[in-house]
């Protein structure tokens, strides 16, 4: 039995008791978290030594934004991959000045190694010719 969009829409809004929503909400939850875990896989198998990316969805929040080049990639049989991203010089003074006691930049470095960043948290970006 094949079932419509409209017909499921239609038992959702109109036949569906606690346990079958909360049932179809745990599918959909459970659908959207594969989904993204697939994303962010494919995404991490795109970080490779040498790629420019921007940094995202990191905690502190004030590393989300930064842009560097991987250094180096850490793909270990147990755990999560991991890179070591250098800062370029504007994200560097970014980190000098986020008043942050955790990465301590000294004055005058242009540049700052990012040890342990995971590499879903890796956005690879198009560098322009301009730059």
């Amino acid at each position: 039995m094949t079932t419509t969009l409209e017909q499921m829409t239609a038992f959702i809004v109109s036949d569906a008791d606690d346990a079958a929503l909360d049932h179809i909400i745990e599918a959909v939850n459970t659908r959207r978290a594969a989904d993204r875990s697939k994303a962010e896989t494919v995404a991490a198998a795109t970080v490779t030594k040498g790629a420019t990316v921007q940094l995202a969805k990191l905690s502190p929040a004030y590393l989300n934004g930064l842009k560097g080049i991987v250094a180096e990639v850490d793909r270990p049989r147990r755990g999560k991959p991991r890179a070591t991203v250098t800062l370029d010089a504007d994200s560097t003074a970014i980190l000098r000045y986020s008043g942050s006691r955790k990465f301590f930049v000294a004055p005058g470095v242009t540049n700052y190694d990012l040890r342990g960043v995971p590499l879903t948290c890796c956005v690879t970006v198009e560098v322009s010719a301009a730059e």
